[in-house]
């Protein structure tokens, strides 16, 4: 559910961007609640895909991608803080 307060900045269309709670994250990526239980079937591809966080350019034109490398948090501080860096390129590109 977005809320105004959730508004953390707007596109350059002026569109409000949201911010994502895990739940909103894992049930848009496919999970199912069932008896209370937010989950994926064992059997579910969405399990071996690794995840990209995409950075804009703010201008429309491309995107910056890194992996997932490390996740850490605190659910007592209310926080989740996922680290991501980028995939090295192939040096035989550059020859």
């Amino acid at each position: 559910m977005t809320r105004d307060e959730d508004i953390i900045s707007y596109d350059f269309q002026g569109w409000p961007n949201y911010k994502m709670t895990l739940r909103e994250i894992l049930v848009e990526l496919g999970a199912v609640i069932e008896d209370g239980v937010i989950g994926f079937t064992n059997d579910n591809p969405v399990l071996d895909i690794y995840p990209k966080v995409l950075h804009d350019d703010g201008m429309g034109y491309g995107v910056d991608p890194q992996y997932i490398t490390e996740i850490a948090g605190d659910v007592d501080d209310g926080y989740i803080s996922i680290f991501a860096e980028p995939e090295i390129e192939d040096e035989k590109e550059d020859e």
